[in-house]
């Protein structure tokens, strides 16, 4: 096996023999064109199938289960060929395992519970395939990175159709959906692609407008108040992180498209149902399951000492989806309140210090493009359900993993704005 370059040493990369043979030159960086393909069309897929995938087919493994077997199953050979994903990979699983065995102690190990574990892990191992790509082929980064996001708008074209013919809309002020189960799930999904289309310069300038467009549309379109916040806040990063020069060039521009876009919001059928339900103030019942309100109310109920056995440890993964801890009949809407029945103080204090230190590492590295992608995903759990909004879950771990490891190629690509 070839010897590690200093450069490569000092990055701490894979010491094992790697996916690609270096001495075959060419034939190495051809070698990934598949997977960096495969991840394009799981996500398209994961995207196309998110309802109608939970149709169970046979022993209750549905569609969308099949998809999580097989992106585990595939990319397992390829954690296993490097050390430093392979490291991460026994830490994640080790995490899930812990949850799993407290909550088995006291539940039984259920599908349910083997489904959670195996979609989890099906997230890493996108991430996996994505971040080796990125390490050994950047030229095919930055085409999957391109291809997500075509996949992305194509997807959205979908829900916008479904916004202008009202089929498959939920009764929640015609919120768009299709083809996504809820439209939180898909508005979570359009930020991350929203944020990450704009955060990206492309040379094709009509394209990336375009995308850009039916990408706002479609978010709009799923009345998902969260996502909106979310998306706004990692595009004012993007346009404030970079140069002096940038920043106040790009002020003027952002200023006037977040206008209008709130502006479509809320005379859209779609924005002013959400307006009138955060203005309800009634939620005694579980129909009002959008209100800000009905989740504080949720969240005390949820983090009664009636409803956990374990402050301190918690009650193990997937312990919040269990129908008697859920007060008001459904999930927490928030992965804090997860994690505090689940992992309890010690294992959320823990998650908050590694989410706090790798933000503070990525922001400080200049990492626009992943800080901002990780901006969405954190500001979206504090309200939602976003472990459950797999589509999304898989997109932004393939753009994380996009952004994981740049060469010195793909950072000069992502910074030409």
């Amino acid at each position: 096996m070839p010897e590690l370059t200093t450069h490569e040493q000092a990055a701490g990369l894979p010491s094992t023999t790697s996916i690609l043979d270096r001495s075959a030159g060419s034939r190495g960086v051809h070698a990934l064109t598949f997977p960096a393909i495969a991840i394009a069309a799981v996500v398209a897929l994961r995207g196309a199938t998110d309802a109608a995938g939970d149709a169970v087919w046979v022993s209750g493994i549905n569609a969308n289960g099949l998809i999580a077997l097989a992106v585990t199953f595939a990319a397992t050979p390829l954690i296993l060929r490097s050390q430093k994903v392979l490291r991460s990979a026994i830490v994640v699983l080790a995490i899930l395992l812990y949850g799993a065995l407290r909550y088995g102690t006291e539940f039984n190990f259920d599908q349910h519970l083997q489904g959670l574990m195996i979609r989890l892990m099906s997230v890493f191992a996108v991430w996996t395939v994505a971040v080796l790509t990125t390490r050994y082929a950047p030229g095919r980064a930055r085409a999957l990175l391109e291809a997500l996001l075509v996949v992305a708008s194509i997807i959205a074209i979908v829900t916008l159709l479904d916004a202008a013919s009202a089929i498959g809309s939920t009764p929640l002020g015609q919120r768009a959906t299709t083809p996504f189960i809820h439209p939180n799930s898909a508005g979570l999904f359009y930020a991350l692609a929203l944020t990450m289309r704009y955060a990206i310069k492309s040379s094709r300038f009509g394209r990336r407008n375009l995308q850009l467009a039916v990408l706002t549309l479609a978010l709009l379109t799923t009345g998902s108040i969260t996502a909106l916040i979310c998306s706004g806040i990692a595009i004012t990063y993007v346009s404030t992180a970079g140069s002096r020069s940038r920043r106040y060039g790009r002020r003027a521009p952002l200023l006037v498209g977040a206008l209008a876009a709130l502006a479509l919001f809320q005379f859209s059928p779609a924005g002013e149902a959400r307006v009138d339900e955060l203005r309800r103030t009634s939620v005694q019942t579980s129909e009002s399951d959008t209100s800000f309100e009905w989740r504080l109310i949720n969240w005390e109920l949820s983090l009664a000492d009636s409803n956990i056995n374990s402050r301190w440890w918690g009650d193990g993964l997937g312990a919040a989806d269990d129908a008697t801890r859920q007060p008001l009949g459904r999930q927490p809407h928030s992965e804090v309140v997860r994690s505090l029945i689940e992992y309890g103080r010690v294992g959320t204090l823990a998650i908050g210090m590694v989410l706090l230190y790798n933000f503070a590492r990525l922001h400080l590295a200049g990492r626009r493009e992943a800080t901002a992608i990780f901006i969405v995903l954190t500001v979206s759990m504090l309200t939602s359900n976003t472990l459950n909004y797999t589509p999304a879950l898989y997109l932004s771990a393939a753009l994380f993993g996009c952004l994981a490891w740049p060469s010195t190629n793909l950072v000069n690509v992502l910074s030409e704005q």
